[in-house]
């Protein structure tokens, strides 16, 4: 049977003890301290935000979660990430290209623990299917061909051309070695037509769950009946060992979490922008902000301003001499929604978020 969170045992014994102490005071004050015993249990289980590992990949592979899994780079290069912003997402060849991240028992999760993963992905129409079988690796906690290794608690891929009707479909599976336990479904849309995707994988106590674009794809059953884990490094963009099935793609915005996320908090993941590290930057003032009318206070001088959609599409470009002023830009020709204002200077490059409502 599954134990349950420390946080129940607690709230369980102050409820006890509380009635202890008021045993001999009102009814109506021990009610109330049921009922905050209750509360303070449903508060702890009705949200997941147990961050493990984020990787924004905002320039490097470093994890901002606080927890100091930084990620080592082979061969991926920085490329323009899903909001059009370069150096914001890590491009994969689908040949020698990963990022490693060492063993760390925060990444493990065994058969009685919860987990969600997602991920931003822009897959294109073909993979190398040389030593890869069917599947081409997005992430994975996996060095595969290791004796007596080769449980993994999580791994999530995109199937390649060679799964024939399955081609392009997101995977996702775990596995026990001791009881031969392996979960794995596939998603029923496909990933791989070279435009973002915010692929997400969960598991909430025996149940697990395929998320793509806010979206519930398919509900399987656990398997795994004995331990999953492992002391193998986490790999994105292949597998470990002598079947690596390297992505060809790019991933963006990468996060693990010791829970499992709701629908209503992917969608919230999915629908709301990147942070952006200089939102706050003072050299850059927005106001008003929402607005009809763009007007920009600036504190120095600027080369170019470039003005971004949440698609990543280059709306408005001005390649000159921004001058240390209020800049009023014409925006009347955009539809109302959420913009990002980059603007570059000699030694630096500031964005912002705008809304137009």
């Amino acid at each position: 049977m599954r134990l349950l969170n420390d946080t129940f045992f607690k709230t369980f014994f102050f409820t006890y003890f509380c009635e202890k102490i008021l045993y001999s005071i009102l009814y109506m004050k021990k009610v109330t301290c049921f009922f905050v015993a209750i509360l303070s249990y449903h508060i702890a289980f009705s949200q997941c935000n147990n961050l493990v590992a984020r990787y924004n990949f905002d320039g490097n592979a470093n994890d901002i979660s606080g927890n100091g899994l930084h990620g080592s780079v082979v061969g991926a290069t920085l490329t323009t990430g899903r909001h059009g912003i370069p150096s914001t997402a890590y491009q994969f060849n689908g040949t020698s290209d990963y990022i490693q991240v060492a063993h760390n028992n925060l990444l493990n999760f065994d058969d009685n623990e919860d987990f969600s993963i997602t991920t931003w992905v822009k897959i294109p129409s073909s993979q190398n299917t040389s030593s890869s079988g069917q599947r081409n690796v997005i992430i994975t906690k996996w060095i595969d061909n290791v004796s007596g290794n080769s449980s993994y608690p999580y791994n999530i891929s995109v199937m390649n051309q060679s799964s024939g009707v399955n081609n392009g479909k997101a995977s996702c599976m775990l596995y026990d070695i001791s009881c031969s336990g392996l979960s794995i479904d596939e998603s029923s849309s496909t990933i791989n037509d070279n435009n973002w995707h915010f692929v997400t994988f969960t598991k909430s106590h025996d149940t697990l769950r395929i998320y793509i674009d806010c979206l519930l794809e398919v509900t399987f059953n656990d398997a795994t009946t004995c331990s999953s884990v492992n002391t193998d490094d986490l790999f994105i963009g292949k597998k470990g060992g002598s079947q690596p099935n390297y992505l060809t793609g790019i991933i963006d915005d990468l996060s693990i979490y010791n829970c499992a996320l709701t629908i209503n908090e992917i969608c919230n993941l999915y629908t709301n922008v990147k942070e952006i590290d200089n939102l706050n930057n003072s050299v850059v003032n927005i106001y008003p902000n929402p607005s009809q009318t763009l007007s920009i206070k600036l504190e120095k001088s600027f080369n170019s301003l470039v003005i971004i959609d949440v698609n990543g599409k280059e709306v408005l470009f001005k390649d000159s001499l921004l001058n240390k002023d209020q800049l009023n830009v014409d925006v009347s020709y955009l539809p109302n929604g959420v913009y990002f204002i980059k603007l570059t200077s000699e030694d630096e490059v500031i964005t912002k978020k705008w809304m137009k409502n």
